[in-house]
């Protein structure tokens, strides 16, 4: 595929917002926009999903791996993390929502999050450790 989409844009999928990560010959990695009342309440118990997967050794579940948006048109919602390899297939048909970018922060707290996380795909860390935010 061209780069016509780069990490950080914003694109609708099945009435899905994702923001685009990196992509393989046989992979799309994307990270969900979550609503806002699923955002509050992931930022709400962000603490117990970590702490309930740390005592039953559960930490490869990427339950509580999210980014927190500052861009004004998803203010109070997350970018989640979990299952980023998966959500769209490589070669389906997607609307690239060019007024709704992520700012540079929040496409620096992705890539951050990406590279610190234990539960993000070792191929996507490899995708992205070259990314450089602007």
């Amino acid at each position: 595929m061209p780069d016509i989409i780069q990490f950080g844009d914003v694109f609708r999928h099945n009435e899905q917002y994702y923001v685009w990560l990196a992509q393989t010959e046989s992979a799309v990695y994307t990270a969900k926009i979550l609503d806002i009342d699923d955002s509050k309440m992931l930022i709400k118990h962000k603490n117990s999903l970590y702490e309930n997967a740390v005592r039953k050794e559960d930490l490869d579940r990427p339950k509580y791996s999210f980014v927190e948006l500052s861009t004004e048109c998803f203010q109070k919602q997350v970018a989640h993390l979990a299952n980023t390899q998966g959500n769209v297939q490589p070669t389906v048909y997607f609307d690239i929502i060019s007024q709704h970018q992520l700012n540079p922060a929040d496409k620096k707290n992705i890539l951050f999050e990406i590279q610190s996380s234990p539960n993000v795909p070792i191929t996507l860390k490899e995708l992205t450790k070259d990314i450089q935010s602007k």
